[in-house]
């Protein structure tokens, strides 16, 4: 008789199934992230298009408070699409390895009231009322843009899975000495 050792084969072939699912996991989460992405960039650009269509069709007979309410809708829509657009490269950085770890000094009351400011929309889209509870200067040092990017993912689930007509709280605390807890209180699911 023969006999041969295939310990290797067997841990090459649980090695390959192992690939697969982690491959078959981030494939899935790719195309769950250009869901959102398509999504996130769809509101603005219809509010765009609202608005650019009634100043055509229109100009002649708005008030010029009323062009001007238009043309402030239309400049908040960029900036904040622009904004969008920022923060997706530099999360496509940071997940391709290619971002530094840049702590700096900020204020974190404002970084949740631009991450606010950015998700406005999607949270108005189900009446949801976004409240920053930080009423005070909250200085942090840490990576700005990855907490950015950790602030929408936390907004935008909440919002994604929060009642219609209802609130998102963002609140922070200081739990002990360099470290500060943050909370975000929703009527969603839960985990």
């Amino acid at each position: 008789g023969i006999t041969r050792d295939i310990s290797n084969f067997k841990e090459a072939q649980q090695k390959n199934i192992e690939y697969t699912k982690e491959l078959q996991y981030l494939n899935a989460s790719k195309d769950k992230f250009f869901s959102i992405i398509a999504h996130d960039l769809k509101n603005p650009f219809v509010a765009l298009l609202g608005s650019t269509e009634v100043l055509l069709k229109q100009k002649d007979e708005l008030t010029d408070d009323e062009r001007d309410l238009l043309l402030n809708n239309i400049f908040s829509s960029c900036k904040n699409t622009f904004q969008l657009l920022e923060n997706l490269l530099q999360w496509s950085r940071a997940n391709t390895g290619r971002i530094d770890y840049c702590p700096v000094v900020f204020d974190f009351r404002i970084a949740v009231s631009e991450s606010f400011s950015l998700l406005k929309g999607l949270a108005a889209n189900k009446k949801i009322e976004l409240q920053n509870s930080i009423t005070e200067e909250l200085n942090v040092y840490a990576d700005a843009n990855m907490i950015e990017t950790v602030l929408r993912n936390l907004i935008t689930n909440a919002i994604k899975f929060s009642k219609a007509e209802s609130k998102i709280v963002l609140s922070a605390e200081p739990v002990k000495e360099n470290f500060i807890k943050i909370s975000v209180q929703d009527s969603g699911v839960g985990i």
